[in-house]
């Protein structure tokens, strides 16, 4: 499964995979990606024009099949 999230503030450029720190207990943000970090397989940082960046994460499903593949339900 991937998930896309696109933000159109600019600024710093967000950590990459391995390089998420855990915020301070009282931050008040800063938690997003060391939730991707924990849960994805994969995932990077894209530049985006205009200004931005999205956060692009895959999840490996077990037993999962390719939306181009129909699947067929027993129906007995």
């Amino acid at each position: 499964m991937r998930v896309e999230v696109t933000d159109s503030r600019s600024g710093e450029r967000p950590p990459g995979p391995m390089d998420v720190r855990a915020p301070s207990p009282l931050a008040e943000s800063g938690r997003g990606l060391l939730v991707v970090d924990a849960v994805a397989d994969r995932w990077e940082v894209l530049d985006r024009e205009p200004p931005g960046k999205t956060v692009r994460a895959e999840v490996d499903v077990p037993g999962w099949r390719s939306l181009g593949v129909p699947v067929v339900l027993g129906l007995g």
